[in-house]
Formats: C-alpha cells, structure tokens, sequence
C-alpha cells in the first residue's frame, strides 16, 4: 500500500501573505506528465493550469471525459516536482 505523505502548515495572521506566497510556489513547482503505454511523454502540464481548467464549467467535463478514456487506453499520469 502506498504511503501518504501529508504537510500541514500553522498560520497566523502576520505569515498569511507567507503562507500564500509559499502554497502557490509548490503549485508552480508541480506539473503533470502523460506517457502513452511505450512510456513516451504525450504532454507536459503545469498543475495551475490544470487546476485554472477544472474551474471553468464547459471545460472541466471535458477533461474529466478525456482523464477517463485515458485512462481506458493504458495512459499513465505522472506528478512530477521540479527541483
């Protein structure tokens, strides 16, 4: 069973403008990676992007459609961090 890693984060009113800075540095920092079943990368996506999609209504069901037939056909997805 894979483990869970899991951050959590005290903050108080005069680190929040740190706090957000820092949140949104990780999420700068993660993209995801799709390789096809012979491990060729189909498409890098940065993580903000993803998540900019997933918000947007006409779009999110489309991705959500998409993940699904993705996932049928053997695509693997990777998170990766950068640095």
């Amino acid at each position: 069973m894979p483990t869970k890693h899991k951050k959590e984060f005290d903050v108080t009113a005069d680190k929040t403008v740190g706090f957000i800075k820092k949140f949104f540095d990780e999420i700068f920092k993660r993209r995801v990676v799709v390789k096809d079943k012979k491990g060729k990368i189909l498409i890098k996506i940065p993580l903000i992007f993803i998540i900019i999609l997933l918000i947007i209504p006409p779009i999110n069901w489309f991705m959500v459609i998409a993940f699904l037939i993705a996932l049928v056909i053997g695509y693997r997805f990777i998170l990766e961090k950068k640095g």
